[in-house]
């Protein structure tokens, strides 16, 4: 059995129209389709459905998150324990290490900002206008920042 989790927008959530015209007095654009509100406190009380997006996300990110430090860690471990290798291994094994380093300040950094700030009441500073600048970008850094370390992918 395939076990899937399905989260969709109310199309009468009442926060639409509000999130539509913000969104066309900034990039002076419409778009009609494809909006999830996350409306966390709706009228002072918690919005119960905004959890059941929110809480499934936070624990697949966590989790994600958790796996590529782990991996991360035992690589490092990994390098440090190995007496047999030249430097030049060790300083490609670093290089490695380094570019993992690339998801946290592209993907998983910019979205807890964005799921958390608002759910705390914390004042975004524009990292809801970067967001998607970022994930979106995260692909190319990554692979520029690979290329650009190691001279065997040149």
């Amino acid at each position: 059995h395939v076990v899937g989790y399905s989260v969709v927008a109310a199309s009468d959530d009442p926060s639409l129209p509000v999130l539509r015209e913000a969104f066309a007095d900034i990039y002076k654009e419409t778009a009609v389709n494809g909006w999830m509100v996350l409306d966390n406190w709706r009228d002072g009380r918690l919005n119960v459905g905004t959890l059941t997006c929110l809480i499934p996300c936070s624990l697949i990110m966590t989790a994600h998150f958790h796996v590529a430090l782990l991996l991360a860690w035992g690589t490092y471990r990994g390098i440090d324990r190995i007496d047999a290798s030249s430097a030049a291994y060790r300083s490609f094994q670093l290089k490695i290490l380094t570019a993992t380093f690339v998801p946290l300040l592209f993907v998983y950094i910019p979205f807890t900002c964005v799921i958390y700030f608002p759910f705390f009441g914390i004042p975004d500073y524009g990292i809801t206008y970067a967001f998607p600048v970022l994930v979106s970008f995260f692909p190319a850094w990554d692979a520029i920042i690979i290329i650009s370390l190691m001279k065997d992918y040149r």
